[in-house]
């Protein structure tokens, strides 16, 4: 069995990345990337998704190894599990449920989030997704004052 230890720097390694790019991706310092890898010890549990960002994997990947199912690249949310979104005809974007039971073409506004956000770095992309869920909360707090 492989450990995350393992994984991290076989990772780094296929990616041709650096410690440096990792560090740099999760906010810390290469000195925190380089003493996991001499002391043999895991990322903080804390780490692990910005990690799986990072690589562009499922967390599910990263501690496991193994997709069983499509990632959904959600942190939180009510998003289905195994949700995809796929490219259609003219640039359009086709969102997908879990189930396989919705199908409806994203909104120009929505294919351009997904846009602007794929282009982003995973630190800057874990920032977009707290915010996205703070206004979540917001929005069902005064949902649930007005009932």
């Amino acid at each position: 069995m492989v450990n995350l230890n393992k994984r991290l720097f076989d990772l780094l390694y296929q990616s041709r990345r650096t410690q440096k790019d990792l560090a740099e991706a999760l906010g810390i310092s290469e000195r925190n990337v380089s003493s996991w890898k001499m002391r043999g010890s895991d990322p903080p549990a804390n780490l692990i998704v910005g990690i799986a960002a990072f690589f562009g994997i499922s967390v599910e990947c990263f501690l496991t190894g193994e997709e069983h199912a499509p990632a959904s690249n959600v942190v939180g949310g009510n998003v289905d599990a195994g949700a995809v979104v796929q490219q259609g005809s003219s640039n359009s974007h086709v969102f997908v449920s879990g189930g396989g039971s919705g199908k409806r073409t994203l909104s120009d506004e929505e294919s351009e989030l997904l846009r602007l956000f794929s282009s982003l770095d995973v630190k800057r992309r874990i920032k977009i997704l707290d915010l996205a869920f703070k206004l979540e909360d917001e929005a069902r707090a005064e949902l649930s004052e007005n009932e």
